[in-house]
């Protein structure tokens, strides 16, 4: 019985959260071939306050990472920080984030895009 733990800005509504969990679950029953109803998911809101402690506990981080990571995050809005994760870490299509989150495609990709620039400009300036 395959579990997926999700941890996550707080913020998203009931709808976003079974949407997600619904692609999740049909994407690991399809991976581990086994029925949707075996597939258990759970999501876990993050209050923003919250999530450098919760980042700081990851153990798969080193701390200079989890710093970087840390600190780039928090020059995105927390819109852009969505569409990066879901889009960079989670590996969910443009489209898919863009209904995911309620939010036309061409403003997920004009998000995107920025953020990605934010990122890019502040890493090579530092490291």
């Amino acid at each position: 019985m395959p579990h997926v733990d999700i941890k996550c800005y707080a913020g998203r509504t009931y709808a976003q959260k079974k949407i997600l969990a619904a692609k999740i679950t049909r994407d690991i029953a399809e991976i581990f071939e086994t029925s949707e109803d075996s597939v258990s998911i759970a999501i876990h809101d993050i209050p923003p306050e919250n999530w450098e402690p919760y980042l700081q506990a990851c153990e798969s981080a080193s701390p200079e990472d989890r710093l970087i990571l840390t600190e780039c995050m928090k020059l995105l809005s927390d819109e852009e920080r969505q569409i990066v994760i879901l889009h960079a870490v989670a590996g969910f299509k443009h489209r898919e984030t863009a209904k995911l989150l309620e939010l036309p495609l061409s403003t997920v990709l004009s998000k995107y895009n920025r953020a990605m620039k934010k990122l890019k400009n502040h890493i090579g300036k530092e490291y």
